[in-house]
């Protein structure tokens, strides 16, 4: 049985291949799709996984909650571990205990060893560094093959997003695929053809997602409360570091080391007049960061649909709360899409192309979905075709497509 497996930042999708069809797997109650989280749960000495993961840890259960797992491949954190209670445990053994888990929904659903998987994968795991970037593939390759997958292979997940429309088309077509994700940005122009006969004319991507819009706005809305920025008694400011720490998904847990930890108390110690460093202390020591981030991931969400947003951060202090407008936030993540259009400019050149010769632009990805972001990406090609509507699922239906091969 093939599994095609889109292993995603946020996010993660699996699918096999029966009678030519594409079944996607049940991976969390009845939902097609989990949240790529572990919550390593210290009263009950179990693992938790997906929204069950978020949720203990959200209503307080004593505990350590992971997540963007896979914007450690390639990285030099892969190789450490992190402090789990009376244990260190490896990055590399938790995504494998996350694959573990994958695996054996599929093989439960479906009463059948998975003989063969093609596992999606970023243009670039790593920007600008080839080394580091086959890396990232061979460390996800062993901790596939060491969980017990076999014959696998990868793809590029901007590809992998095409190929079920690729089927439903009558014309040959030149699309531009946006795949915005968690933690990267990928970019292909593909000369589409219903025979399946594409050609790729050009590929790009940059490591710039949703995750990284979470970390600007915690940066500029929830970190100056902490005392971001702020000049202390010393004369200096504060460290940079521990804020950025604190906004970033794959680096928060380092935020929890004695290291880290003997800074912040050290911080405190010459600073107890301060109300800002007595918040971030008590963040840190409750290990509640992981909810400031939750706070800007919804806020990212609901603007989306609102013009503004009203966020609670009671957890910070009683009371406390912050008003952010969507025009505010808007120019928050212009680093955001300023990459994203470089990028699409670099892929169109590539191409051999000119903006007005692409006939589709097909959009997938979670960060798609923010409406400036659309904007800009689409407002580059106001002839084009806009496709958008299967943004969580097209990658992972591309990849088990794969097993037809």
């Amino acid at each position: 049985m093939h599994c095609g497996l889109d292993f995603g930042t946020s996010n993660t999708v699996a699918g096999v291949l029966k009678n030519d069809k594409v079944h996607f797997v049940k991976l969390e109650g009845k939902s097609q799709i989990i949240p790529t989280s572990i919550f390593f749960n210290y009263e009950t000495q179990t693992r938790h996984f997906g929204q069950n993961a978020i949720d203990l840890y959200v209503s307080g259960t004593e505990g350590r909650l992971l997540r963007s797992l896979k914007s450690l491949l390639g990285t030099s954190l892969i190789k450490e571990k992190t402090k789990m209670q009376n244990n260190a445990v490896a990055f590399q053994e938790i995504i494998g205990i996350f694959l573990a888990h994958i695996k054996d929904k599929i093989t439960q659903q479906f009463q059948e060893e998975v003989t063969s998987i093609t596992i999606g994968r970023p243009v670039f795991f790593v920007d600008n560094n080839e080394k580091k970037d086959k890396e990232a593939e061979e460390q996800l390759r062993k901790i596939a093959e060491k969980v017990g997958f076999k014959n696998i292979s990868f793809y590029y997940e901007p590809l992998s997003a095409s190929l079920q429309y690729e089927q439903t088309i009558s014309q040959e077509e030149i699309a531009l695929i946006v795949d915005i994700g968690g933690g990267t940005a990928d970019f292909s122009i593909v000369r589409l053809h219903s025979k399946n006969n594409k050609k790729i004319l050009a590929n790009s991507g940059v490591h710039i997602g949703g995750t990284d819009i979470d970390t600007v706005i915690s940066l500029n809305e929830f970190m100056p409360l902490l005392g971001f920025q702020k000049i202390v008694n010393s004369g200096l400011k504060t460290p940079n570091h521990l804020y950025h720490d604190l906004s970033s998904w794959h680096r928060i847990q380092q935020l929890y080391s004695l290291k880290k930890q003997k800074i912040i108390n050290e911080l405190l110690h010459e600073n107890t007049n301060l109300k800002e460093i007595k918040r971030l202390h008590k963040i840190v020591k409750l290990e509640r960061g992981h909810d400031l981030l939750f706070e800007a991931e919804n806020t990212k969400i609901k603007l989306g649909e609102n013009n503004s947003v009203r966020i609670d951060l009671s957890l910070i202090e009683k009371e406390l709360s912050t008003e952010i407008f969507r025009k505010k936030f808007n120019k928050y993540i212009e680093f955001a899409t300023d990459g994203f259009n470089e990028k699409i400019n670099e892929t169109v050149k590539n191409a051999g192309l000119k903006k007005d010769e692409i006939n589709t632009i097909f959009l997938t990805g979670g960060t798609t979905k923010i409406p400036f972001v659309k904007e800009e990406i689409c407002a580059q090609f106001p002839t084009a075709k806009i496709i958008d509507n299967n943004t969580f699922f097209s990658v992972g239906e591309g990849l088990t497509l794969k097993g037809k091969d």
